[in-house]
């Protein structure tokens, strides 16, 4: 290895370790507690710039579960013929939240049936209060919003991609391994399917 291969390698370790330390952080506070770390001890700890700290903060953030799952659901309702029946847009996003991920692994389109009538089941019986009509059981509904949770997750590995973080990065930002081929399938899978 020449030194310019060395110093990037030691980049990408380092960054490596901040990812793990935000999303540490970041699921502390999720769990009710508070984050002691600021911006300006990372960036001394590391020896990295403020900015390039806020910037893997705001990189971490595209690629957060629940980030993606919002852009889903408001693609889906911003798209023409559907409605905003009450309590629709919570079953959506319990829908992209639970199994866009999963989706996403395994791109398995054959089962959207048996997991749509699953994730109804499910969700009508954590959210008694709040249901919604049985249409919202309906495969169609859960394919699309799997496709949208897809396109969304492609748009934000893109947005992180230009701002020049190796894969090795973004597979533990994203928090599960995807070769760069699989994230090609998958990214073709949903140029596909939208222009359906």
């Amino acid at each position: 290895m020449d030194r310019d291969e060395i110093l990037k390698e030691r980049e990408i370790g380092k960054q490596l370790l901040l990812v793990n330390i935000l999303q540490t952080e970041n699921e502390k506070v999720r769990r009710g507690g508070f984050s002691t770390i600021t911006a300006d001890r990372i960036a001394k700890w590391a020896d990295i710039s403020i900015e390039d700290v806020r910037r893997m903060v705001d990189a971490c953030g595209l690629l957060d579960i629940t980030s993606i799952a919002s852009k889903a659901v408001n693609e889906y309702f911003d798209s023409d013929g559907h409605s905003e029946e009450r309590y629709m847009r919570d079953f959506a996003l319990f829908t992209c939240y639970r199994n866009g991920t999963r989706f996403i692994k395994s791109f398995d389109e054959n089962s959207f049936e048996v997991k749509a009538e699953i994730n109804f089941d499910l969700y009508m019986e954590a959210f008694k209060n709040e249901p919604v009509s049985d249409a919202a059981a309906s495969t169609t509904v859960f394919k699309q919003l799997m496709m949208l949770y897809a396109k969304c997750f492609v748009s934000a590995v893109e947005e992180v991609m230009a701002l020049g973080y190796a894969w090795e990065v973004i597979q533990t930002m994203i928090g599960f391994e995807m070769s760069k081929d699989r994230f090609e399938d998958l990214k073709e899978m949903t140029k596909s399917d939208i222009s359906r």
